[in-house]
C-alpha cells in the first residue's frame, strides 16, 4: 500500500533559551522537569528514526527559538 508523501514535525524549545515545562516544575522541581524534557525529546528522537526507516517519512524539528536550532 502507498501511503504517499508524510511529514511529521515535533515542536520544541531549547533549555536555557525558553522555560521548559514550567508547570510540572511547580510540582517536582526544575531539576526532574527538565530530566523529563529531555528523557521525552530522546523518545522522540527515536521514533522519528521509525518513522523514517519504515514510512519514509520526513521528520521536522520546529524549534521554538532561532538560536536553539544548533542546540537540538
Amino acid at each position: 500500500m502507498k501511503l504517499g508523501s508524510i511529514g511529521v514535525a515535533c515542536f520544541v524549545k531549547t533549555p536555557g533559551l525558553s522555560p521548559i515545562k514550567t508547570r510540572l516544575a511547580e510540582t517536582i522541581g526544575q531539576d526532574r522537569a527538565l530530566d523529563f524534557y529531555r528523557f521525552s525529546l530522546s523518545r522522540v528522537r527515536e521514533a522519528f528514526a521509525v518513522f523514517e526507516a519504515r514510512l519514509q517519512a520526513k521528520c521536522y524539528w520546529a524549534v521554538a527559538e532561532e538560536e536553539g536550532v544548533s542546540r537540538q
